[in-house]
């Protein structure tokens, strides 16, 4: 009987170091796994050094990525796949470019954090993707975990410009010429990819330009100039206010003084804002 009960005790100690052995295996699992998830990651295209942002592609570049365009692994497999594009051009020749990009990406439930080929998936993070058309290193800045746009409100705002003629050098008029003048027309606009409004030219006023003569009696006088036009702008922006700043298509703030760059079909032109008046 004594060995009988001795072998029961022997037998609940090696269950009972069998169950600990087994709980710190699932706890060291549970604290070291990680998970293969399909997420959406929006990347900006331009230069891969953060530090020049600001240069966005040329068109030739900007034409390149296609909806549906995706990268494979040795296997064949998909890893990641262009969802969505957003561009606009800046002038002729450069484009404001974002994609949004589903990948598969390597989830840290301890650090809430998705890597992609040992990088972390946060704003700024550059990453390479070899497209079947196209090869690009693109800058996170959206994805899961970052959800930028949680803090962001849109809304438009309406800016009145004038475009000033500023390469006139030694001249005291700000005047355009004629061709430029009569070049944008109401109801103008500026659209993206996706079809949304960025500008609307809601009014154009155009008025033979100023100039400041001086007479025998040394007076100054104001004259109107024969060939140059003041031309001003009405013009209703789709807006983002981030942290009680407000910007413009690809965060140029919306403050007087400012130049905003307009690429119509036809033309580009750089007025300034002079006045934002009340919001309605």
């Amino acid at each position: 009987m004594k060995l009988f009960i001795h072998k029961m005790a022997q037998r609940r100690k090696e269950l009972s170091l069998g169950v600990v052995a087994l709980l710190i295996l699932l706890s060291i699992y549970l604290f070291f796994r990680r998970e293969t998830r399909s997420i959406t990651v929006r990347l900006k295209i331009t230069d891969e050094n953060v530090l020049y942002a600001q240069n966005y592609p040329r068109n030739e570049y900007a034409h390149s990525f296609l909806v549906g365009d995706t990268e494979k692994d040795e296997l064949g497999r998909v890893t990641a796949q262009i969802v969505s594009i957003e561009s606009y051009k800046l002038s002729q020749n450069i484009q404001v470019v974002y994609l949004d990009i589903q990948l598969k990406a390597t989830y840290n439930p301890r650090k809430n954090i998705y890597t992609i080929r040992g990088k972390n998936i946060v704003f700024g993070e550059s990453i390479l993707f070899n497209f079947s058309k196209v090869r690009f290193r693109g800058l996170v800045t959206d994805s899961p975990v970052i959800q930028n746009d949680s803090r962001i409100k849109r809304k438009k705002v309406i800016v009145n410009t004038q475009l000033r003629y500023d390469n006139r050098e030694f001249s005291d008029t700000y005047g355009v010429p004629e061709y430029l003048a009569y070049a944008v027309k109401k109801g103008d606009s500026i659209v993206n990819t996706k079809n949304d409004t960025l500008a609307r030219v809601l009014e154009v006023n155009i008025v033979p330009a100023k100039r400041t003569t001086i007479d025998n009696f040394g007076a100054a006088r104001i004259i109107e100039d024969p060939f140059l036009k003041d031309v001003y702008y009405t013009i209703e922006l789709s807006s983002r206010e981030i942290n009680n700043t407000i910007y413009m298509f690809d965060f140029i703030p919306i403050t007087i003084g400012q130049v905003m760059p307009l690429n119509f079909k036809n033309v580009d032109v750089w007025p300034t804002i002079i006045d934002i008046p009340s919001q309605p």
